[in-house]
């Protein structure tokens, strides 16, 4: 087990005990060249223990379904589809509803192969269908064939399936292989597929009429099992569903039925629900601020909440055809945006509840940052772009009119949710001059104008994902009928980005090539963003129970909710007698985040590490050195014991790492040391006289000096093995990665040669001059990890310290490139360059300035480079002055030692995190790579070579040219000029004249081994990952060698 040593290769959270329920014991799992299987079952249920099955939930629709089938015409109009497809399209993994880890669902394995195209699952064997077949892998082979046929009429899936996978391969009854056209880097993602059942789904030239009105065999929980056309469509549950028992599921889909009733308009449902007719209803900010209050709530029959969300809402808000004839117009679409007066509506409509969206997609990081903001309300600026557009004001019409033509934007909406916002919409849009018609119409009627494209402009509300979606919204190919292209925009710019964002494995060039789409359709104005509910307005009859959050944290998810029979009893009996029920705050955060007293302008809330990054020891407790040292001088005294074959005191010491384990035990501090405290507590609490002779051949000098390399060596191969995952992560932004990258690696490679170097037991040498019991000293060394005892028992006690000493040396060299680095972000974040911009979560404000985003971590790191040379200069200090022998000035070395550690061990974590968030701002990159003369030099190179002369006369020929440059710049008439009086002329060497036009080409001829070109970076990231894997791999089997040795000493836990 590893007791105090960091893992190289993760960091590990704190993990729940699993719950009695399971569902994936005894698995066999397949055994198949080159996959290696993964699952996860470590994430803590969501749920509520004490939810009970049974029940009906009742809740309403707006519009009654056009169609139970799940693909081809009108499948995918109004709100049933989202329950619909809930329990048909279960898919292989799910995302856990807090975390968003990925965990098990119809498939229990996985595994992504290094080509990241290929991914194996293995299915859960207990799967069956809603009329008991098992779901096997023809299940999934046939997706592929029903999803490319043409009698499903579905355009969009046929498309789809055909670009997106290779094949769907079944290897065995349980494991399938879907193989993809292109690599990906969200190969799980791109590859969770539902299955569909091979032996009901046969797609025909009748298929879309046949299924209509049936539903086929799903795997869920639910199957419809009546409906009214026009009315109520009911859902009932399974008997002994095979999913009851696996352990993501257990809490969930408790009611019995769920009973989904037509109510077309909110009026309608609010009143239905305040007599029970509904469980729950989620109202409009209006309703919320001004009806909420009545009877029943004020008496606690109905609950109200107010709960905090993370945003992952899909496209909202109102979408521009930009094929139609007038508002193909960008400057048009400009204007209106700029008349969208989002600050007054939401504070005179929506009672400042809800927040501005800024962009297309909200997912999650680091896709949720590109720099874009929503137009801002400015009728000045509307009314001079519609002048450059050529739309004019004439005559006494308040309209802006054009070769005759009238300004008019016909806007089509649907349901009541937009009835105050619009109508002030139109006011401000006539103030500058357009005509806004407003065209309201039901749900058919809307999806039906959607699907067709016969829109100028309307307003849909998408559902949303952790990660954008931009193919379906603005691929060339979508340009057209029943397609979610609504803008019905493409370009081959855009479709490249797509490319990109969607196969290139890279994460920043994804995160540039995102940025890059959302600021197009910024650009040209596509959309209006509407806006996010930052919290989730629910109300509820207190017979509706769930979790103890109630809400996900994305939202409210009815999955997780149960009825409460017994509560609904109590209520009706409160109800009669008029008597009040307590009731929960409203306000609730179930994952609260941290608030600032700053930084209220960063869009992200900071990150966990750095935030305690930043605090430091100003808030952290540390603790005292010898307890840092327990488990070392455990092991210590085990090793020892066994040389001297003294079992009940190992049986004692067995304990007492028991108790360090659940943190039961305490040093005394009137036992003055942890050498002391283990020994008495033996001898005394436990009564073992062995402990007595736990001091047989052995001093405290050379014990404390053995706990210290133990706890040295830990705490050094853990740190460069932060090096080296922080050189490999660090190359992901290429050029200054490698440089770092080639750096911390040497440090890596030089703090490991310093630990192998002093891998030497000093248990033995007593306190400095041997043991008369002639301790066999190899095998102690042996036990505890060591290669060999440390030779002269002198040199052990007089050179304690010098392993501190030697390592705080190698690791204040790397916190120099930490600082050297750290610099360079302050330099390149800055308001001056903007090179790159740092992620607002690495970042902090100011607590008087509120524009100011500080780079904390940057100037920290600087700051503990400090640190760390002062205390390798101490360090240096103690040894030097001292006898031969003991001396208890070294005591000093412990508390400086791990003082070091503690303020270094987050620096490469942190840094690295920060540099794979930050995004590079080309433009400006590009734009000063242009001035400044910095192709001087390399214009005296080309000079040398052209015109065949000494680089000293081409030096002092690029010199008048730049004298002769008015501008920051080489420019062709300096340059000429410079030449003619050298008697040269410029127009005979056009490659001079490109030199001058394009200073950058000249980086990418420069490919020799370590240059800035592409060609050359790339060739030594190739060699750094070659070198990193090798140093990687020599540090995981040291640490490995010698925890194995001492786990061995260790009792079971």
């Amino acid at each position: 087990m590893h007791f105090v040593c960091a893992d190289l290769t993760a960091f590990t959270a704190y993990v729940p005990a699993l719950y009695a329920v399971s569902g994936y014991d005894n698995i066999k799992l397949p055994q198949i060249k080159g996959v290696t299987w993964e699952t996860n079952l470590k994430a803590p249920v969501f749920g509520a223990p004490d939810a009970k099955k049974g029940g009906t939930y009742k809740d309403y629709l707006q519009d009654f379904p056009l169609t139970f089938r799940l693909f081809g015409p009108e499948s995918s109009s109004g709100g049933f589809v989202a329950y619909n497809r809930a329990y048909a399209f279960m898919s292989l993994i799910d995302r856990h509803p807090v975390t968003f880890e990925l965990i098990p669902e119809l498939a229990t394995h996985w595994a992504v192969m290094p080509d990241r195209k290929t991914v194996y699952y293995r299915l859960d064997t207990d799967a069956r269908w809603s009329d008991g077949k098992k779901i096997t892998a023809d299940d999934y082979v046939y997706l592929m064939t029903f999803m490319l046929s043409e009698y499903i009429q579905s355009p969009y899936h046929n498309q789809y399936y055909k670009d997106t996978f290779e094949k769907i391969e079944k290897i065995s009854p349980e494991v399938i292989k879907v193989v993809l056209k292109k690599p990906s880097w969200q190969a799980l993602d791109d590859t969770n597929l539902f299955p569909l059942p091979r032996h009901a789904a046969k797609p025909d030239k009748n298929w879309v009429q046949n299924y209509q009105w049936k539903q086929m065999p799903v795997p869920g929980p639910y199957v419809i099992s009546d409906f009214k056309k026009g009315s109520s469509v009911t859902f009932s549950r399974i008997k002994n569903w095979w999913g009851d028992k696996k352990y993501y599921m257990q809490f969930k889909y408790n009611f019995d039925t769920l009973h989904l009733k037509v109510i077309r308009t909110e009026n309608t449902a609010f009143t239905a629900f305040k007599k029970g007719e509904i469980d729950i209803f989620s109202p409009e900010p209006v309703k919320w601020a001004r009806e909420s209050d009545f009877r029943e709530t004020n008496q606690g029959y109905i609950l109200k909440r107010k709960i905090r969300r993370m945003v992952f809402d899909g496209a909202a808000g109102i979408f521009f055809n930009s094929q139609d004839a007038v508002w193909s117009d960008a400057n048009l679409r400009k204007a209106f945006a700029h008349v969208f007066d989002f600050d007054t509506m939401n504070r005179n409509f929506m009672f400042s509840l809800y927040a501005r969206r800024q962009t297309f997609f909200s997912a999650i990081p680091p896709y949720s940052n590109p720099g874009v903001k929503s137009y801002p309300f400015d009728l000045k600026k509307a009314e001079e772009l519609l002048d450059t557009a050529g739309w004019k004001r004439t005559g006494n019409s308040p309209f802006r009119q054009k070769d005759g033509q009238e300004l008019l934007l016909t806007l089509n909406y649907g349901g009541e949710r937009y009835d105050q916002e619009l109508p002030y919409l139109k006011e401000t849009a006539k103030k500058a001059g357009i005509n806004l018609e407003l065209k309201k119409l039901d749900s058919p009627a809307l999806f039906k104008s959607a699907t067709e494209k016969s829109y100028t402009a309307i307003i849909l509300r998408f559902g949303g994902g952790l990660y954008p979606a931009p193919r379906q919204f603005f691929e060339t190919k979508s340009v057209a009928k029943q397609s979610n292209n609504l803008t019905m925009y493409g370009s081959e710019e855009m479709d490249k980005l797509i490319d990109t964002y969607e196969y290139n494995l890279e994460e920043q060039k994804r995160v540039q090539a995102y940025n890059r789409i959302e600021q197009i359709n910024h650009e040209q104005a596509l959309t209006v963003q509407f806006w996010n509910v930052p919290d989730s307005l629910i109300m509820h009859w207190r017979y509706i129970k769930g979790p103890e959050q109630f809400s996900t944290i994305s939202g409210l998810n009815s999955d997780y909710l149960w009825f409460d029979a017994e509560e609904e009893k109590q209520m009706k009996q409160n109800m009669k007698s008029n008597k009040p029920m307590n009731k929960p705050p409203v306000d609730f955060n179930p994952h609260p985040t941290k608030k600032q007293l700053w930084g209220s302008h960063l869009t992200e809330t900071p990150a966990d590490d750095f935030v305690l990054f930043c605090a430091g020891r100003d808030v952290t407790p540390i603790s005292p050195a010898d307890e840092e040292l327990l488990p070392y001088d455990i092991l210590t005294n085990l090793a020892h014991l066994a040389g001297l074959e003294k079992i009940s005191a190992l049986t004692g010491l067995h304990q007492i790492y028991r108790l360090y384990t659940e943190n039961c035990f305490r040093l005394d501090p009137l036992k003055e040391d942890v050498h002391t405290n283990i020994e008495h507590y033996l001898t005394d609490t436990l009564a073992i006289k062995a402990g007595k002779k736990l001091h047989t051949a052995r001093s405290r000098n050379d014990q404390v000096s053995c706990d210290m390399r133990m706890y040295v060596r830990d705490r050094a191969v853990s740190h460069a093995g932060l090096y080296t995952l922080s050189a490999g992560d660090a190359d992901n932004t290429r050029t200054l990665g490698v440089v770092l990258g080639i750096r911390i690696l040497r440090d890596a490679e030089a703090l490991f040669y310093t630990v192998c170097s002093f891998n030497l037991c000093p248990l033995g040498a007593a306190a400095a001059f041997g043991s008369a019991w002639n301790p066999n000293r190899e095998y102690t060394a042996g036990l505890l990890g060591f290669d060999a005892p440390q030779e002269n028992s002198l040199d052990v006690i007089t050179g304690r310290g010098e392993f501190e000493l030697r390592v705080s040396h190698d690791i204040g060299v790397a916190c120099n490139r930490f600082a050297v680095m750290s610099q360079d972000l302050i330099m390149l974040s800055h308001p001056y360059f903007r090179f790159i911009r740092l992620p607002d979560r690495y970042t902090s404000g100011s607590s008087i300035m509120p524009h100011k985003k500080n780079p904390d971590f940057a100037e920290l790191i600087r700051g503990k480079a400090s640190v760390v040379h002062g205390i390798s200069v101490a360090l240096s200090g103690l040894q030097k002055g001292v006898m031969s022998g003991y001396n208890r000035d070294s005591q000093f070395s412990k508390p400086l030692i791990m003082d070091l550690f503690r303020e270094v061990q987050a620096v490469p974590v942190i840094l690295n995190k920060a540099i794979r968030e930050s995004v590079v701002n080309k433009p400006v990159m590009a734009e000063r790579a242009s001035s400044g003369f910095i192709n001087a030099a390399d214009f005296a190179d080309l000079l040398t070579v052209k015109l065949n002369i000494g680089f000293r006369d081409a030096y002092n020929i690029t010199a008048q040219a730049v004298k002769y440059s008015e501008a920051d710049r080489l420019t062709p008439e300096g340059v000429a000029r410079a030449l003619s009086e050298n008697g040269a002329d410029l127009s005979k060497h056009p490659e001079l004249l490109a030199l001058l036009n394009e200073p950058l080409q000249v980086v990418e001829k420069k490919t020799h081994t370590g240059a800035p070109s592409a060609t050359a970076v790339n060739a030594s990231a190739g060699k750094l990952k070659e070198k990193l894997t090798h140093v990687s791999k020599r540090l995981g089997a040291f640490q490995r060698a010698y925890q194995e040795k001492l786990n061995a000493l260790l009792p079971p836990v």
